[in-house]
């Protein structure tokens, strides 16, 4: 995925489904976050596509840890080829509360867990 597919499929209630008659689940865009969180209470997505790959985090354990009153989904990404943090608004402090919050405690892991995807493009979930 690319980090703007990942940043919808982490946010809630977008679909990119087209709604049909006989289709009963998949149109509210809720599947993968209420299902995510049926299972465990965190889930870090490592996904690599178009040169670019990056780690996403849905978290209970965060939110509660931060005390906050809305969703927060921290996204992170790199270069697929200079492995380098792409700069942007809060990709620093998305780092940081990845590091900090979840079980991946450095750089060197992210980078592990990228690498075990072993083509170009491909998804990885951890819940």
């Amino acid at each position: 995925m690319t980090p703007n597919k990942l940043h919808k499929m982490l946010s809630f209630g977008f679909t990119d489904k087209g709604s049909s008659k006989n289709q009963a689940i998949g149109i509210y865009g809720n599947g993968f976050k209420s299902g995510s969180t049926r299972l465990g209470s965190d889930a870090l997505i490592f996904t690599k596509n178009g040169g670019c790959q990056s780690v996403g985090m849905l978290s209970q354990t965060y939110l509660q840890s931060i005390k906050s009153q809305a969703v927060v989904v921290p996204i992170v990404p790199f270069s697929q080829h200079t492995r380098s943090l792409v700069v942007t608004e809060d990709s620093e402090a998305s780092l940081a509360a990845i590091l900090q919050h979840s079980i991946i405690s450095s750089l060197e892991n992210i980078h592990a867990h990228f690498d075990s995807i072993h083509s170009k493009k491909g998804t990885k979930i951890l819940i």
